[in-house]
């Protein structure tokens, strides 16, 4: 990953042998549109990538985690809302099974509000530490829908053979 700017919504760092990928929207609570989905694709399959990375962190800026997916991007357009919704899932899902697949340890450092997918990415990783302030709400039934692939049982099937499987 390269040409990014303090305002990317996904940061890259190379800290010694460990890749640190930051959720960058603080404002928003660090909730996943489609730019942050591309940005977090790229960042998981450049730390795959490296041989020098040995482990990766995965952490949020500001107060949040990541507080979820981005609903205020269905609300301006209603009719393309289920199309939108759907390019925003595959986006996530790629970037949960590149973690899942991931041949290095990936850490989350989550911190404030972890919910929905922001919750999924979370246990998705294959350890979870996390501040006295994070609070964790998986917010699928409050949202009327249905677990994303992180938090269903279905995790060994995207992720393949060998892989973790996270039941929430």
């Amino acid at each position: 990953m390269t040409d990014q700017s303090p305002d990317s919504p996904v940061l890259f760092d190379i800290v010694g042998s460990v890749a640190v990928i930051r959720l960058n929207r603080p404002k928003q609570l660090n909730v996943l549109d489609p730019a942050m989905g591309r940005g977090l694709v790229a960042a998981v399959d450049a730390a795959a990538d490296l041989d020098a990375v040995r482990a990766v962190v995965l952490s949020g800026t500001g107060r949040s985690f990541c507080a979820g997916g981005d609903l205020s991007l269905f609300h301006g357009d209603l009719a393309g809302a289920s199309e939108s919704a759907a390019d925003l899932i595959d986006l996530f899902h790629t970037a949960l099974r590149g973690i899942a697949l991931m041949p290095k340890p990936v850490i989350a450092a989550v911190h404030g509000p972890v919910a929905g997918g922001g919750f999924s990415l979370a246990v998705g990783c294959d350890l979870v530490v996390a501040t006295e302030d994070a609070t964790f709400l998986a917010a699928y039934t409050k949202l009327g829908t249905s677990p994303d692939v992180a938090c269903h049982g279905r995790w060994h099937n995207l992720s393949g053979a060998g892989a973790r499987s996270t039941f929430c």
